[in-house]
């Protein structure tokens, strides 16, 4: 997002940690001394995660470290739906 940075919407590292263990232990739920998870919960919140992490990763702007390069990088063009790059640095 160019303009200003993404401050909410997005998957945060608590999220993720609580999505791992929802998501392992989905995959393991076959362990005949455990009880089953519910799965309609598991794909109601999957589809949340999935944005949050788009979200997250939708666009980068990476700033190098010699202070003058930046790199920005769009995951998805809202016009041609293709990633976009662009480098902006000082003039030689």
């Amino acid at each position: 997002m160019i303009g200003g940075d993404v401050t909410t919407g997005f998957l945060t590292l608590d999220e993720l940690i609580s999505a791992h263990g929802t998501i392992a232990n989905v995959m393991h739920a076959t362990n005949p001394y455990r009880d089953e998870p519910p799965i309609d919960d598991f794909e109601k919140q999957f589809s949340i995660w999935r944005n949050k992490l788009v979200r997250l990763l939708d666009n980068h702007l990476v700033r190098f470290p010699d202070k003058n390069t930046i790199l920005y990088v769009g995951m998805q063009s809202t016009s041609t739906g293709q990633v976009h790059i662009a480098l902006f640095g000082e003039q030689a």
